[in-house]
């Protein structure tokens, strides 16, 4: 299992995610763009 909690990416002075939380179980193939 693949876990991340809260996560933040911010290019220059702009914030792009904020407080991202996901799960990826085993087995299970999961893209983000």
């Amino acid at each position: 299992m693949i876990e991340a909690q809260n996560l933040t990416k911010d290019y220059g002075d702009k914030r792009a995610v904020d407080g991202l939380t996901f799960r990826v179980e085993p087995g299970v193939v999961t893209g983000f763009l």
